[in-house]
């Protein structure tokens, strides 16, 4: 609320996440890189290996391209787009670690330094001072890595900092261990894959087939590693991940079958092609693999970052940088009134569409868009005003894990007004099932992350559509009122009481 609203026509998110899962895919690279470089190198010499040597000084070219270049640019890039999507967010972890920040830009010179002399120092150092300059990259980039893995974690599982504030408490936090070993092994992983990547160039047949092979090793032992040291991480998860896993975020249970079909998909292409016939590591295949690994790496980014919603830090400040402990003051204040880049015109509310506009600008645009990527129209499409209302004050009650509306009631009215310009007209529905999806499924599921089919298990045809769907509220508070007609009554109604038969039948 301290921070004006970057508006950027489509979800700010989608933007970090090409950014920050593009440079974190690379970073990762440049770690395990590091380390394949040092140890082949050593292997080189020792078996008095030219061709392997010769192979090392061309992949140590792209490794420096890819790295320094890219990498220190998108790192900033970074930086950039966090501090303006999120301010609040990004002020809170630098005042929260400023000291782990400034020792990561120590480490992140040395490793660029370091990589620099590496690579131009072919065949100008000796062997020994060589790989001593190698050793000091990758010392420098695990150590990057060991410090932002800390800030990093410390966002989803900040445990017992939320009552002390102590450095050390956020950096070493629940997930931290696990999540440093299975960024480890899969950073080796991708050292592999892009070690096949650029063997799959060379026109030796007996270069090729040994480079793909020892490649090879390294993707499969790690990503095999990887997958196992997963499980130590998803242990030390918080209960919101079992509720997405559970159904809560149905995408999130569809992200971790795909996340896992990917990284299946990686170890077997790579398995065949690699260390059983290294014949077919051709450039299609092997960047088919790279881009199997993205997938893989990319998903797992997204489900750590959806898990950790409706926070940006959890317990501590929510997506849209609204902290808990403000929302007391906010609800008896009001919005309009507490945020600080608002419009004049706006603050006086004079104006029921213009100011709900700002709020929704200041509440809900840090993930949603009008009409694009997780559009608000379409997911409120034909909703009623007065159900729109009703929904607005719950929304921390929704499987979709929502910061709550902070605001007044004169708030939310305006917000409704606003919004139900996008929801357009009332809709009409083909049968129960879609009243449910329309209306319940916001929260409920069937069979599933609170389901719905115990709930209405005592009830007949007759008691939900004349008695429990006219009188939600009185149940249970946390439900709204149905708003929908007639006709949709009766729609849901036989179908929740199609449930009840169906179960009893089986």
């Amino acid at each position: 609320m301290n921070f004006p609203v970057w508006e950027l026509g489509f979800a700010p998110g989608l933007l970090m996440a090409v950014v920050a899962t593009l440079h974190v895919f690379v970073s990762h690279f440049a770690i395990g890189t590091g380390l394949f470089l040092v140890i082949t190198e050593r292997k080189a010499y020792r078996e008095d290996d030219a061709e392997l040597l010769s192979y090392l000084k061309r992949h140590s070219l792209v490794f420096i391209m890819v790295s320094v270049v890219f990498g220190a640019v998108s790192g900033v890039g970074i930086w950039f787009v966090i501090g303006l999507i999120n301010p609040a967010v990004t002020s809170s972890l630098i005042h929260a670690f400023v000291f782990g920040w400034a020792i990561e830009w120590v480490f992140f010179i040395v490793e660029i330094l370091a990589g620099l002399i590496y690579y131009y120092g072919w065949d100008k150092l000796r062997r020994d001072t060589h790989l001593t300059i190698g050793w000091i990259y990758f010392i420098a980039a695990f150590l990057s890595l060991v410090v932002i893995n800390g800030i990093v974690t410390f966002m989803l599982t900040p445990a017992g900092w939320l009552e002390n504030r102590e450095f050390w408490t956020g950096f070493f936090n629940p997930t931290y261990f696990p999540s440093l070993v299975s960024r480890t092994f899969l950073s080796l992983a991708l050292a592999g894959i892009y070690a096949l990547v650029t063997a799959s160039f060379i026109k030796e047949t007996g270069v090729h087939r040994r480079i793909t092979r020892y490649a090879g090793i390294w993707i499969v032992a790690n990503m095999v590693l990887f997958e196992l040291s997963l499980l130590w991480y998803w242990k030390a998860m918080p209960e919101t991940v079992y509720q997405a896993a559970a159904g809560a975020i149905p995408i999130t249970v569809n992200m971790l079958d795909a996340r896992l079909t990917l990284s299946a998909i990686t170890v077997i292409i790579a398995l065949f092609t690699a260390l059983i016939v290294p014949k077919l590591n051709k450039i299609p295949v092997a960047v088919a693999i790279m881009v199997l690994a993205l997938g893989v790496f990319g998903s797992s980014e997204w489900i750590r970052e959806s898990v950790r919603k409706p926070y940006s830090i959890s317990q501590y400040i929510y997506t849209n940088g609204i902290f808990p402990s403000e929302v007391g003051a906010i609800n008896e204040k009001g919005i309009l009134a507490s945020a600080k880049w608002i419009s004049d015109e706006a603050r006086h509310g004079d104006n029921y569409l213009q100011s709900g506009y700002e709020i929704f600008r200041v509440e809900c645009m840090s993930c949603h868009t009008e009409n694009g990527y997780l559009g608000i129209a379409d997911k409120i499409k034909g909703w009623e005003k007065e159900f729109i209302f009703e929904i607005t004050a719950r929304l921390d009650s929704l499987r979709g894990k929502m910061p709550p509306f902070a605001g007044t009631e004169a708030d939310r009215r305006m917000l409704t007004e606003y919004l139900s310009t996008l929801a357009g007209a009332s809709r009409s529905f083909a049968d129960g099932k879609e009243v449910f999806e329309d209306r319940c499924g916001i929260c409920h599921t069937v069979g599933q992350y609170r389901n719905i089919i115990p709930m209405v298990a005592d009830f007949t045809y007759e008691d939900l559509n004349d008695a429990v769907l006219a009188g939600l509220q009185d149940m249970n508070g946390n439900m709204p009122p149905f708003t929908g007609n007639a006709d949709a009554r009766e729609k849901l109604a036989k179908y929740l009481a199609s449930l009840k038969d169906a179960k009893r039948t089986k």
